[in-house]
């Protein structure tokens, strides 16, 4: 059986230095290193009472991610906008173009 060699180091090096198509920064790294700040607006859809929006505004608030929330209870336009979503429960999560329902820890934890 022939050993084939071995590499110094991962794969995904090439010569001794990371590829870069390997190379991932966290958003809040680009605005640290260079100054790059995304307008990333945060919108959460809401009603009263609701658990699974409660727990969103505090896992919001923990990462520090400024927010704002609709009360569906309130907003007709915004109901109806939610409803063309596709999504019958809150909250809803609208993060610049991308949304989801439900309390996401992991899609939060994505943001900051």
């Amino acid at each position: 059986m022939e050993k084939r060699p071995r590499t110094a180091g991962p794969r995904w090096r090439e010569n001794g230095v990371i590829a870069p198509s390997r190379l991932r920064v966290c958003r809040h790294h680009l605005i640290d290193l260079f100054g790059v700040q995304d307008n990333m607006t945060v919108t959460v859809y809401s009603k009263p009472s609701c658990v699974q929006c409660n727990a969103t505004y505090r896992a919001l608030e923990q990462r520090g991610v400024d927010y704002q929330v609709i009360d569906l209870s309130q907003d007709n336009d915004a109901f109806a906008h939610v409803l063309a979503l596709g999504y019958a429960q809150v909250p809803v999560v609208e993060v610049s173009g991308d949304h989801w329902a439900g309390f996401r820890p992991d899609k939060i934890a994505a943001l900051g």
